[in-house]
């Protein structure tokens, strides 16, 4: 299936095969960045109540990885060009590996380095990850 979506990325980029789609539907840049960070804070200081600054430390750098993994993720909808349904489903297939190999590899190195605090740092992952659930909200109309 990702092997398929590469070839049609790349079968469309090679033959200039642009199509209008979904062009009067935008990401609310503003409201998504808010309803992350405030997820972020909101867990960050219910772990510290409950536990210490080491368990909220490991909860800030879970949902930090997962931050910048949703905006690498998302960075299509932030951009204005729009190209064929299968192009489009291409797209999605690869920000989703490359979401999950950012989490991955950072999940590996701040193991490796970090040593966080695990039961925090994957809600913190956890946390952010439902965030998504909630971008179709974000949604705006720009016609």
């Amino acid at each position: 299936m990702l092997i398929w979506a590469f070839l049609v990325l790349c079968e469309s980029v090679f033959m200039n095969e642009i199509h209008v789609m979904l062009t009067n539907i935008k990401i609310d840049t503003k409201k998504f960045i808010l309803l992350q960070l405030i997820l972020v804070l909101v867990g960050y200081f219910v772990i510290l109540v409950f536990y210490n600054y080491d368990y909220a430390n490991s909860f800030l750098i879970g949902s930090l990885t997962m931050f910048l993994a949703n905006f690498v993720f998302f960075f299509r909808l932030f951009i204005n060009k729009q190209f064929s349904p299968g192009i489009e489903i291409a797209i999605f297939y690869l920000s989703e590996l490359l979401k999950l190999s950012i989490v991955a590899l950072l999940t590996i190195l701040l193991a490796i380095y970090v040593k966080p605090k695990l039961f925090s740092y994957i809600f913190g992952l956890v946390l952010l990850q439902l965030a998504v659930c909630f971008v179709p909200i974000l949604f705006k109309r720009v016609r």
